[in-house]
This record gives C-alpha cells, sequence and structure tokens, in this order.
C-alpha cells in the first residue's frame, strides 16, 4: 500500500482530526455499497495519519 503523507502533509499539514472522520465515513460507505475502493481508501488514509 502506497501512503499518501508526502503530497498530503505539504498540501493541507494532514490534520488528524480530520482525517479521523474521513476515514469513518470511508468506513461506512465501504459498508453501505460493498465496495472494496472506499475500504482501501480508508486504510490508506489511516496508514497515512496514525502510522507515520
Amino acid at each position: 500500500m502506497c501512503a499518501i503523507a508526502p503530497w498530503g502533509r505539504t498540501t493541507w499539514g494532514a490534520p488528524t482530526s480530520c482525517h479521523r472522520g474521513v476515514t469513518a465515513q470511508l468506513r461506512m460507505l465501504r459498508e453501505l455499497t460493498e465496495d472494496d475502493v472506499f475500504k482501501r481508501q480508508a486504510d490508506t488514509l489511516f496508514s497515512d495519519s496514525y502510522l507515520a
């Protein structure tokens, strides 16, 4: 998996609270639609904001 850290941090400063909210929204969209694209996006955003 490729994190978006360098570009995201430079552009938006990677606000952790915003990442948390969007991650939760993407996970909910995955549950509602059963589309794995939302899971991959949530996982990428999660790793970008919590593990870096």
